[in-house]
């Protein structure tokens, strides 16, 4: 891809009340929490054209999802620390991970704080100052990098939850597929000039299922284990330009 991109990352933790919450994302009203898995994190991409100035923000939560409130809390505070023109609806895309066990409660609409008992707003709190700050972070590190592509498939990773209710979609839509489930991957790989690596963002159709729905902990599930367990080990990620 072109090499003409200023490139910033930045992580932030955004745990939020870890004792007595609502859990969202199962609709268990009865799983409230009793203490932490591991931690929970908004981790900010910052891509900028060095030529032309144009800049996108994406941040990966683990969160259930984004809400409009935290979006729209999250442009009106960058708008003020750093103009109106920069960041704005427009450039800054937030995304949850999915995971089904974090603190609740960050909504404007009552139905998706069912399970947390009402608006929270110290989680909300929690969540919009971590991902300004991850974003801040990813601002202040800007410098020249590249950005590299792949894709592939990965095999033996998930399963299908409910193959009786796939088998009865149109048969050239599952003709698309060599299984009931979607194998392939997109990684953005993200290196600074010189080969230092900054991160990766990844797409892989997954569902974080994996401490069920009885669980009691805060936790990114399995997305947020990977997420982390990157930062530990060299993974290597063979990719072209």
């Amino acid at each position: 891809m072109a090499d003409d991109f200023l490139i910033g990352t930045g992580i932030y933790d955004i745990t939020g009340p870890a004792a007595g919450s609502g859990i969202t994302g199962l609709l268990n009203a009865d799983q409230k929490i009793e203490g932490i898995h591991f931690r929970l994190y908004a981790r900010s991409f910052i891509i900028k054209e060095s030529s032309r100035g144009n800049c996108a923000v994406i941040v990966i939560a683990d969160l259930w999802s984004c809400t409009h409130a935290v979006k729209s809390e999250v442009v009106r505070r960058l708008r003020y620390q750093f103009g109106e023109a920069l960041y704005s609806n427009d450039n800054v895309l937030i995304a949850g991970t999915h995971t089904p066990n974090g603190p609740g409660g960050y909504s404007h609409y009552a139905l998706y704080n069912y399970t947390s008992d009402g608006f929270d707003k110290q989680n909300f709190e929690v969540i919009v100052n971590g991902i300004i700050e991850s974003i801040k972070t990813a601002h202040n590190n800007l410098s020249p990098g590249k950005i590299y592509l792949n894709s592939g498939k990965i095999e033996e990773c998930g399963w299908n939850g409910s193959p009786e209710a796939y088998s009865n979609n149109p048969e050239e839509e599952r003709k698309k597929y060599d299984d009931n489930i979607d194998k392939d991957i997109l990684i953005l790989k993200f290196e600074k000039d010189g080969g230092e690596d900054l991160g990766c963002l990844c797409w892989k159709a997954i569902q974080p299922t994996s401490l069920g729905k009885d669980g009691k902990l805060i936790g990114g599930n399995n997305k947020g284990y990977c997420a982390i367990e990157s930062l530990l080990v060299n993974i290597p990620v063979h990719s072209r330009r």
